[in-house]
């Protein structure tokens, strides 16, 4: 996350990582350039429940 104060306002941003998009057997994917940390289930259920709300 990239966090930024302005004019008294924050705005936060999630920051994206690079990645290479590669064919492969089941279609295009993007692999990351970098080692990205495992988003385990826990997180992306919290974070879907986020969104739907």
């Amino acid at each position: 996350m990239e966090i930024n104060e302005r004019d008294g306002d924050i705005d936060i941003v999630g920051v994206s990582a690079s990645v290479d998009l590669v064919e492969t057997n089941e279609g295009l994917v993007a692999i990351p350039r970098d080692a990205l940390p495992p988003l385990t289930d826990d997180e992306l259920f919290a974070t879907v429940e986020r969104l739907r709300r």
